[in-house]
C-alpha cells in the first residue's frame, strides 16, 4: 500500500506506472527518463499475463478503458488519491483478470476543510547536451530531448454539513513537449535533406502535448453504518505532433484525435453488522 506522502513526491501524469516501478515482479514495457513519458501509456506485466489482464479499480470499481481490451487506463490525477493497493497474485473472486490489480482509495473531504498543492517545472535548458561527436559522425543530426515538462494540481475538500455532507474537488495541468530526434521544421527553399545534412538551420520538430483534468467528488453519510459517495473525474488530452525519429514534422505527424477520458462511479457502503460489510456499486 503507497501512503499519501509517496504519492506526494511524485507527478501525477502516469502515477499507477511510475509507482509500479516499486513492485516486485512488476515490469513495464518502455522506460521513463525523468518524466519524459508523462503524456503516454506504459504497460505493467507479471507472471507473463499481458497488460489486458490487469484491472484498475477506485474504490473497488473497475475504471478499465475499451481500448487495447482493457489495457489502456486512465490518466488519474494524484490529489484525489488518498492511498493505493497493488495486488500481483492471489486475486480474489470479486476481479475478472489475474494480472496487476491496482486499487486507488479516493479522499472524501471530511468535517475540516482543508487542501493541498502541487507545482513542477522542468525547463530544457536544465539537461545536458548527450550530442556526442559521435552521434554526429553516424548521422544523427538532433537527438531527443525535453523542451519543458510542467505540472500543477491542487485539491480542496471539506464539508457541506458537517458529519453529513462532504465534497472533494481536484484540478490539473499537465504537459509534456519533448523535441524529436532527427524532425526538423524545413524553411522554404531548403530540403529535409539540407537540415539532416546540415547545410541550413532548422528548428527541430516538437511533439506537444498536454493533459487537463478536473474531479469532484460528494460523500453522504446516511447514518452511523451508511455511506453512499459519487464522482466524476473528465481528463482532457491533446497530442498535435505524434511522429518518431526522422519523420517531417508537417506531412508526417499526427494529430491524436481521442482528447476526451472520463471514468465516474457511484458506491453505497453498509456495515450491516460486526461481522457484515456490503458493497454495491456502479463505475
Amino acid at each position: 500500500v503507497l501512503s499519501r506522502d509517496v504519492l506526494d513526491s511524485i507527478p501525477s501524469g502516469r502515477t499507477i506506472y511510475a509507482m509500479s516501478q516499486l513492485v516486485t515482479g512488476v515490469a513495464l514495457n518502455t522506460p521513463d527518463v525523468g518524466g519524459s513519458r508523462a503524456m503516454q501509456q506504459a504497460y505493467m506485466t507479471t507472471r507473463g499475463l499481458t497488460s489486458a489482464n490487469n484491472i484498475v479499480q477506485i474504490d473497488g470499481l473497475m475504471i478499465n478503458g475499451l481500448d487495447g481490451d482493457g489495457a489502456v487506463q486512465q490518466y488519474i490525477n494524484n490529489q484525489m488519491i488518498q492511498e493505493m493497493s497493488y495486488t500481483t497474485a492471489g486475486a480474489g473472486a470479486d476481479v475478472s483478470p489475474g494480472g496487476v490489480r491496482v486499487n486507488v482509495v479516493m479522499k472524501d473531504g471530511g468535517n475540516q476543510h482543508s487542501g493541498s498543492f502541487f507545482g513542477a517545472w522542468n525547463d530544457g535548458s536544465w539537461q545536458s547536451d548527450n550530442h556526442s561527436p559521435e552521434l554526429l559522425a553516424s548521422g544523427l543530426r538532433a537527438v531527443d530531448k525535453v523542451k519543458k515538462i510542467y505540472e500543477f494540481s491542487g485539491g480542496f475538500g471539506g464539508p457541506i454539513k458537517r458529519d453529513k455532507l462532504w465534497y472533494f474537488a481536484a484540478g490539473r495541468l499537465s504537459g509534456v513537449h519533448a523535441p524529436i530526434a532527427d524532425t526538423f521544421y524545413v524553411p522554404s527553399g531548403a530540403t529535409q535533406a539540407d537540415c539532416q545534412a546540415g547545410r541550413v538551420a532548422c528548428e527541430q520538430g516538437i511533439d506537444d502535448q498536454y493533459i487537463n483534468s478536473a474531479t469532484l467528488r460528494l460523500t453522504w453519510q446516511m447514518s452511523t453504518r451508511n455511506k453512499f459517495s459519487i464522482y466524476y473525474e473528465e481528463v482532457d488530452k491533446f497530442r498535435g505532433h505524434g511522429m518518431n525519429a526522422g519523420d517531417d514534422p508537417e506531412t508526417a505527424s499526427q494529430i491524436w484525435t481521442s482528447p476526451r477520458y472520463n471514468d465516474a462511479a457511484l458506491k453505497f457502503t453498509s456495515a450491516v453488522n460486526s461481522s457484515l460489510l456490503f458493497d454495491a456499486g456502479y463505475s
